[in-house]
Parts: structure tokens; sequence; C-alpha cells
């Protein structure tokens, strides 16, 4: 059993996706980069108006957003924080 358990994990891993492949790339907005206390972190800020500010949840990332932020980018302010600093995001 404990052996089935590994070769799952192994077989689950997958290699990160290089930076120009991950979310927004192929869209209209582009990843930003800020540092905080030696943490380099990635975000989206786009569109104009009142300021919303998007957390994804627990094992999700920047992509959960990306239908919603096409539909309000014309009516509000969106800022999309990959919480997770140092994966995909």
């Amino acid at each position: 059993m404990p052996f089935a358990l590994l070769a799952l994990a192994l077989a689950c891993r997958a290699t990160p996706l290089p930076e120009g492949a991950r979310y927004p790339a192929g869209t209209a907005f582009s990843a930003r980069f800020v540092t905080v206390a030696g943490t380099r972190i990635r975000y989206i800020d786009a569109g104009t108006g009142a300021p919303v500010v998007l957390l994804h949840g627990l094992g999700a990332a920047l992509y959960t957003w990306r239908r919603c932020a096409d539909l309000t980018v014309d009516v509000y302010r969106q800022v999309a924080v990959a919480v997770r600093p140092g994966t995909a995001g």
C-alpha cells in the first residue's frame, strides 16, 4: 500500500510552467511583481474605477479569476494577488 501511494504521488507531480506560459499569458492582462520582506509576489492590476481585491482560495491560483476579470475590467479596478508566493500563482 505505501508503494502505491508513493507511485501515485510521483505520477501526479507536474513540471512548473515557464513564466511566459502562466496566466495571464495570452490575455490583455500582464503580471506584475512586488517584493515584500524578501518575498516576490505576483499580481495583476487592471481596469479603472472602484478597486476590488481578488484573493483565490486554498489550492487555487490567479487563473481562478480569469472570467471575472474579463467581464468587469471596464467597471472596476481589479487587483488579483497570488497569495502563495513562490508557486505558479
